[in-house]
């Protein structure tokens, strides 16, 4: 580890873990058993809280390692963490009929909150090598510098050509007429231009703000101390002002005020030292992360990444020392004892007479025979006269005869499995009936889990020929297909000019480092009751980020293509800066919109897949973000963009982009769509079979982001009505409230603000004339999402037959009521 602090909360999570684990086992032994639905839901999410919350722990503990020799043991630990956690989610769904979780009310037993509940990161670091690493930065830095030099323009002002004429007259030896000659000014033409960076006008922009800043707080300190003496001295003229305190009194609360005053600072000072002390450790910032912060967090990464190999070698070096010198001082006595494994194995050999093949050493090597791992000579001897007797019996048949027997054999088997499953479906179906009969319902049991549970011919031949007796042949074995791994050439030299090309075109792009907790969106924390009151809850952005993590650990997992769907600056690009961010992927985006017309033909449209392709298969893990895809599958081209040829874009970005990637490579294609009911649904689903719908801009995320503003901007009063206002901005998109908050704070109106307040009206005001068009109808999106999408369509299907079978007990309910009444009657 790389401190005793994480050294302990390792400790803690294999304390913690094993808890878990025999909880998760007692209810798998026990075959713990729910009445009720919701019980059962919520049995199944208390485990899965514990297991997310202990695999954060284990994550962060695996990322701060240290030691060489525990990385393979930790990693390991958690890989299986996550197999248990993807295996208790998709029984959740199975039982829930959602893709959603929602894990309210089942953390209170487990002492949990949402927010220890909330993946943090991702468990895989990947390092990409070296010259890839390089050929890409290269190539977006070169495209960054020539575009600073399109932009700065290097002649400010050239005179024109008239006026250059005028000036030079006395070469013809003419003169100048006077109302030519009155508008001249000589001496201002030659006067040079100042010339000012970006970075000076900036500096000068910064230095206006601070003065503003500045001057604001004079202003509003002043007010206050002037609002303040015109109250008392009112109160003095009106003889309401109360008298002062006895000494007394006045003594024994100064006294009350020191020992709390003192408790306090002496809190807050034990606070500071702590939260120094692990900002010095890495583990925190007590302060808002800036630039430097990150480029500083950047930089322990990576030395911690190098201190890591550093270990690693010299770990390496220690134990192959280590082995030479357990070699030279216990060699004779492990000879001594495989020599005793040896002629114990030849004692053996008298059963069977025999020795088959040493296991080869991709199969172990002879280390299983010291293990006992393989049979012993008895066990090989009946399979082999098993063998004998099916080889006798096969001497007179043809091949074409052992075919036909192979294939009837092959041919009853399959006849089995399908009378098998035919079975297991038959039986499925009655369980899905009598879930629907009252009076027969067998209620809910704790599902098993597969996840928890892991661990010399040549001599022999001469003997055979001594001993004139025929050698046992060895019994072929059934050979398996081994899965080929497709290796990706180096072919960095070869990229490095697609790369720039891609980067100039803004197709290779450079993202910011994004955390999962940038997408803003609290939980929601009413979710699992409305589901068992048989309404159908929205997911919020704590739910999105949960499904997000899922995505993310994908992209190390071979070629995945999501979409998403929702409003404009809903997060989409958020959401794929965090996967790219994540899993240190290389980011491309491609636009149809950003096509030029000369350039909507098919020899560039496939030039320029050809190198995205290539670019992204040797630079993998990549993300290939997709943009206004809603346009390539629409039904109906908009008029505005009716002279983009849209089914040649699509051809080229949807057909030949998707069949360049092979399966095993590591690239996600991720397509953002805005108006799905627009669009040929069936198509586009079936190209994106996964489909990830962004939360609506509730009470909650406005209210997050009005809270973030005013906290970021001192000049904002802290009494600012910001409750109302995030009521009446719900459903704006979080991305274009952040901006119109930002662009709300002109120089004029913080001087404004100082100096007469703000009220949350003006902010109002100024969303609505500035963003009349922007709030969309979400209820069109969850439609399209319930019965167009998979997931959508099962949660819905769910949802009816949870509630025919509530009609159903209220029936059976009602008829045993009369029933009752009868019997009582008569």
């Amino acid at each position: 580890m790389s401190s005793a602090y994480y050294f302990r909360k390792w400790k803690n999570v294999i304390k913690n873990l094993d808890t878990i684990i025999n909880l998760d086992l007692e209810y798998q032994d026990t075959k713990a058993h729910d009445q009720q639905w919701c019980d059962a839901v919520e049995r199944l999410s208390g485990m899965l809280g514990t297991y997310i919350a202990s695999y954060n722990d284990a994550v962060e503990c695996l990322h701060q390692n240290l030691q060489i020799q525990k990385t393979l043991y930790m990693s390991n630990i958690v890989d299986a963490i996550v197999a248990r956690i993807l295996e208790l989610k998709e029984q959740l769904r199975k039982l829930e009929g959602s893709c959603y979780q929602f894990l309210g009310n089942s953390l209170f037993d487990h002492k949990l909150t949402s927010y220890d509940v909330e993946f943090s990161q991702l468990s895989n670091q990947y390092k990409r090598s070296e010259d890839i690493e390089t050929a890409v930065s290269e190539a977006l830095q070169k495209a960054k510098n020539k575009s600073e030099e399109t932009i700065v323009n290097i002649d400010n002002e050239r005179p024109s050509e008239n006026l250059t004429e005028k000036l030079k007259w006395w070469d013809a030896g003419e003169t100048l007429p006077e109302e030519d000659h009155q508008g001249i000014n000589i001496t201002k033409i030659y006067e040079v231009a100042e010339k000012i960076s970006e970075e000076s006008l900036e500096r000068k922009k910064m230095i206006a703000l601070i003065q503003a800043h500045e001057k604001t707080r004079q202003v509003t300190k002043l007010f206050t101390q002037r609002k303040q003496r015109r109250e008392l001295w009112e109160k003095e003229l009106k003889g309401i002002l109360n008298p002062p305190a006895k000494r007394v009194l006045r003594e024994r609360s100064a006294k009350i005020i020191q020992i709390v005053m003192r408790s306090y600072f002496k809190i807050k000072r034990e606070r500071l030292k702590l939260y120094k002390r692990e900002e010095l450790l890495q583990m925190r910032f007590c302060e808002r992360p800036k630039k430097e912060y990150i480029q500083r967090d950047k930089e322990i990464k990576l030395r911690n990444f190098e201190t890591y190999q550093r270990y690693k070698e010299e770990w390496e070096r220690d134990c192959e020392e280590y082995m030479k010198d357990f070699k030279k001082r216990r060699g004779d006595e492990i000879g001594e004892e495989f020599r005793d494994c040896i002629r114990n194995w030849f004692e053996k050999y008298y059963e069977a007479k025999f020795f088959y093949d040493i296991p080869k050493e991709n199969q172990g090597g002879t280390l299983l025979i010291i293990k006992e791992e393989i049979p012993t000579p008895s066990e090989w001897l009946q399979k082999y006269e098993a063998y004998l007797e099916e080889k006798k019996a096969n001497k007179n048949k043809t091949a074409l005869q052992l075919k036909y027997e192979k294939l009837a054999a092959k041919e009853e088997e399959m006849m089995l499995k399908r009378e098998e499953l035919k079975k297991k479906k038959l039986e499925a179906e009655l369980l899905k009936k009598i879930m629907k009969n009252p009076t027969l319902h067998p209620g809910y049991n704790y599902p098993l889990s597969k996840k928890i549970k892991h661990l010399c011919e040549k001599a022999l031949a001469e003997e055979y020929k001594n001993n004139e007796e025929i050698m046992p042949s060895k019994i072929p074995e059934k050979k398996h297909r081994t899965k080929k791994t497709r290796q990706i050439k180096k072919q960095t030299a070869d990229i490095s000019d697609k790369l720039l090309d891609l980067a100039e075109n803004n197709v290779l792009k450079e993202y910011p480092k994004t955390i999962f907790a940038d997408f803003l969106g609290d939980f929601n924390y009413a979710g699992d009751d409305m589901r068992c009151s048989l309404r159908s809850p929205l997911p919020f952005g704590g739910e999105t980020r949960t499904i997000w993590w899922e995505r993310c650990r994908e992209v190390m997992h071979g070629f995945r293509k999501v979409l998403l769907v929702g409003p404009r600056d809903s997060g989409k690009t958020t959401l794929v800066h965090i996967m790219a961010t994540e899993c240190d992927a290389v980011l491309y985006e491609l636009d149809p919109l950003q096509i030029a017309v000369e350039n909507q033909t098919s020899e560039h449209l496939k030039q320029l897949i050809n190198d995205t392709a290539a670019c992204a298969k040797v630079t993998q893990p990549s993300v290939i973000h997709m943009k206004n895809i809603n346009l390539l599958f629409s039904s109906k081209v908009p008029p505005e963009y009716s002279y983009m040829k849209m089914d040649l874009i699509k051809r080229y970005f949807i057909r030949q982009l998707f069949k360049k990637i092979h399966k095993h490579d590591n690239i996600t294609i991720v397509g953002s769509c805005v108006n799905p009911w627009m669009t040929r649904s069936k198509q586009m689903l079936k190209k994106f079979k996964s489909v990830v719908l962004l939360p609506d801009t509730n009470y909650s995320t406005v209210q997050l982001i009005l809270r973030n503003w005013v906290l970021n901007n001192r000049i904002i009063p802290l009494n600012l009505d910001t409750h109302s206002l995030a009521y009446v901005l719900r459903g704006y998109p979080f991305g274009m409230l952040i901006t119109a908050l930002e662009e709300f704070l002109t120089a004029e109106r913080i001087i404004k603000i100082a100096c007469f307040g703000l009220k949350s009206t003006e902010v109002y005001n100024y969303i609505v004339e500035s963003y009349s068009n922007v709030e969309s109808d979400y209820d069109k999106y969850k439609n399209w999402y319930i019965n167009n999408t998979y997931w959508g369509i099962m949660e819905s299907k769910h949802l009816e037959e949870r509630l025919q079978f509530k009609a159903r007990l209220g029936e059976w309910n009602e008829k045993t009521k009369k029933k009752k009444q009868r019997n009582k009657a008569k």
